[in-house]
């Protein structure tokens, strides 16, 4: 059976004179730093929750839980209702360790008699406890962490009921990321022989190497070059555009092919007036800017 991250110390969280966050390996101690809520996929780490002592997401960081001084503009305000939703979740899926939890974290528990710092690290302990459950138990509504941007904490963002800072499957492809596929939560088979990196930040690239758009997005040590916006390309070919520019078939084109402004689809529209930026079609967010359709 599955433990969830705050059972572990509920065995001390009933004395006074304790300290109710000391034992407990997922939630944070008021003496350290601690861990903050998940940064990766549920199901993906391949360890029971609260174990890890940290959370690691796509790009290398260790996410920090939410503070009640904290900034926290655009995203949750952190408050004792996370422990509240969390008790509410160990009520269906491990009953028999609700009352000792509720001895540290309901309503009279232990962890609000203390100092402001102490609840606060109570109050991030539920939060990182409650994102923990739902990797555990991702069906269970009560365990659900968030349903939209606004339950998690600035810089996270909701996906499939968890709080995450960068997600490989969420359909949007960070600065880190090469591809993304939201039919594939583990972005296993979106990485293909024609996508060898990011065009955007070079990710994927050796450092200091530049990624050249095209059907083939490849690395290169230099820039790209070749002919300027609206200039005939090598479509058939080489697809060798000047640097931030891509080779596609373009109506009134004099080629098979013309350099136009890459753009990213995701994002809003950057393409100069008389241009919108559309897919098109070798990957799901490198786009080009064409005249309107």
């Amino acid at each position: 059976m599955k433990k969830m991250a705050l059972v572990v110390m509920l065995s001390v969280a009933c004395g006074s004179d304790s300290d109710p966050l000391a034992t407990h390996t997922g939630a944070v101690n008021p003496s350290s730093g601690g861990p903050g809520p998940s940064s990766e996929p549920p199901g993906t780490s391949g360890e029971p929750p609260g174990t890890s002592g940290e959370s690691t997401g796509t790009t290398g960081g260790t996410t920090e839980g939410p503070t009640t001084g904290a900034d926290t503009t655009g995203g949750l305000v952190p408050s004792r209702e996370l422990c509240e939703l969390y008790l509410a979740c160990l009520a269906v899926t491990q009953p028999e360790a609700l009352p000792a939890a509720q001895t540290g974290f309901g309503a009279d528990g232990t962890c609000w008699d203390g100092p402001p710092d102490q609840v606060e690290q109570c109050i991030t302990a539920c939060y990182t406890a409650l994102g923990d459950s739902h990797e555990a138990f991702p069906d269970e509504p009560k365990c659900m962490q968030c349903t939209d941007n606004a339950d998690c904490v600035a810089g996270e963002r909701c996906v499939l009921g968890g709080c995450y800072t960068s997600y490989c499957g969420d359909g949007l492809v960070e600065d880190d990321e090469i591809c993304d596929d939201p039919s594939d939560p583990n972005c296993d088979n979106c990485y293909s022989y024609d996508q060898e990196c990011n065009p955007f930040s070079n990710a994927g690239c050796a450092p200091g190497d530049f990624c050249i758009p095209g059907v083939f997005t490849t690395c290169s040590p230099e820039p790209a070059s070749g002919p300027g916006d609206g200039q005939v390309c090598d479509f058939e070919g080489s697809f060798l555009c000047g640097e931030g520019l891509y080779c596609v078939p373009i109506v009134g084109c004099p080629g098979e092919g013309c350099c136009t402004l890459v753009c990213n689809v995701q994002e809003p529209d950057t393409c100069p007036k008389g241009r919108v930026c559309q897919s098109v079609g070798f990957s799901n967010y490198i786009g080009a800017c064409l005249p309107p359709e």
